[in-house]
C-alpha cells in the first residue's frame, strides 16, 4: 500500500527545505516563506494530511528558514543604516 492513498495530501517538506537553503545563500527573503511553507507542513502533519515521516525534514526546514530570516533582515537593516548615513561604511 502507497503513503498517498495514505494521507490525503502530499508532503511539501523537501520543497520547504529546498527553500531554506536558498534563503540562507541569496539575500532574498525565500527563508521567510520557507519558516511559513514548513510550519504549515506541519500543521498538515498534526492534522493527518500528510506523512508524519517527513516531519523531521519539516523541522529543519524551519530552523534554516528562520535563521535565513534573521541573515536576511540583519543584512537590510545594516544596508538601510549605512544608506542613511546612520554607520558609516569605509
Amino acid at each position: 500500500m502507497s503513503t498517498s492513498s495514505v494521507y490525503p495530501e502530499t508532503s511539501r517538506a523537501v520543497t520547504a527545505l529546498t527553500l531554506a537553503i536558498v534563503g540562507v545563500g541569496v539575500p532574498l527573503p525565500v527563508g521567510f516563506v520557507a519558516w511559513v511553507s514548513a510550519n504549515r507542513e506541519l500543521a498538515a502533519i498534526e492534522s493527518g494530511r500528510r506523512n508524519p515521516a517527513n516531519a523531521g525534514v519539516a523541522r529543519v526546514a524551519r530552523v534554516i528558514g528562520i535563521v535565513g530570516t534573521a541573515m536576511f533582515t540583519t543584512a537590510l537593516t545594516l544596508f538601510l543604516l549605512a544608506l542613511t548615513g546612520v554607520i558609516e561604511v569605509r
